[in-house]
């Protein structure tokens, strides 16, 4: 049973179900005031039911509640057997934990030691590469400067045997001006010596011819032309030897300048090879 929140309705329920509702009137005006004022009665829990059906309720409450301690026992079993299961899995998981950390922990000692055998490798092998490099850079300078101090020989000798060039073509430029001038001579004097010879022969021609005037008149003219014809072959043969005299001297200018010409690129050549072998050297 219960009331409302004004205490004007009262609310009833049966063991059937059963809901009855009353109206609660109070004829004294005054006592509205001091009911609401009055604290609310609360429900009952007296309930009116007949004495049959208060035992089967009782009976089945008390099945009910064997019920369930023993469904409480059976799960509290279960959830020791649950428990147990679980501890044995945990124990499982944890030494399979401790097993992949000793594991773990061997795997990272093992790699720690590789890695210090690695680094150590390394450093013994950058060391052993580093002692070879020097060696080579060693080598490579020794070798630089023997090739510098070749070099530098093979320069002086090549200079040595262009000052020995430059000398001995002085020498055959000195030699052939010799020549020449020998030869120049020695022509200049045959050309006198002829000169000097056909002269003679002219002069002695004339002395013929002027004996010849006197013992015979007659024949003069003849003489006389044949005489300067002879003189003439005479000069024109002289004409050709002194061509001939002129030309081998052109020829001699001629070799002269071409020999000039070899020694200025001789020359030339050798103040080339002079600035590279500098160029080398420095």
């Amino acid at each position: 049973m219960r009331l409302n929140y004004d205490n004007s309705k009262l609310f009833s329920v049966g063991i059937d179900g059963t809901l009855a509702c009353f109206s609660v009137k109070d004829l004294d005006p005054g006592s509205k005031t001091k009911s609401q004022q009055q604290p609310t009665i609360m429900h009952s829990e007296e309930i009116l039911i007949e004495k049959a059906s208060l035992d089967d309720i009782t009976r089945r409450i008390k099945t009910l509640k064997n019920d369930i301690e023993s469904q409480e026992r059976t799960r509290e079993q279960q959830l020791k057997h649950t428990m147990a299961k679980n501890d044995e899995e945990i124990k499982a998981l944890e030494e399979e934990i401790d097993e992949q950390k000793a594991f773990f922990e061997e795997t990272t000692r093992q790699l720690t030691m590789e890695k210090e055998q690695v680094d150590l490798r390394a450093e013994e092998e950058q060391e052993y590469l580093k002692k070879i490099h020097e060696e080579e850079c060693r080598v490579k300078k020794q070798e630089y400067n023997e090739k510098t101090l070749a070099d530098k020989e093979r320069s002086e000798a090549l200079i040595a045997s262009q000052e020995e060039q430059k000398i001995e073509f002085e020498k055959n430029i000195q030699e052939l001006f010799l020549q020449n001038d020998k030869a120049k001579a020695e022509m200049q004097q045959e050309h006198a010596l002829q000169k000097l010879q056909k002269d003679n022969e002219y002069k002695e021609k004339q002395k013929m011819i002027e004996e010849l005037e006197f013992k015979n008149k007659s024949r003069r003219k003849e003489i006389e032309d044949e005489a300067w014809v002879k003189i003439d072959d005479l000069k024109d043969r002289n004409k050709d030897e002194l061509s001939e005299i002129i030309k081998d001297g052109m020829n001699n200018k001629r070799d002269l300048q071409r020999e000039t010409g070899k020694f200025r690129t001789a020359n030339t050549e050798r103040d080339t090879l002079n600035k590279e072998i500098k160029e080398k050297a420095s």
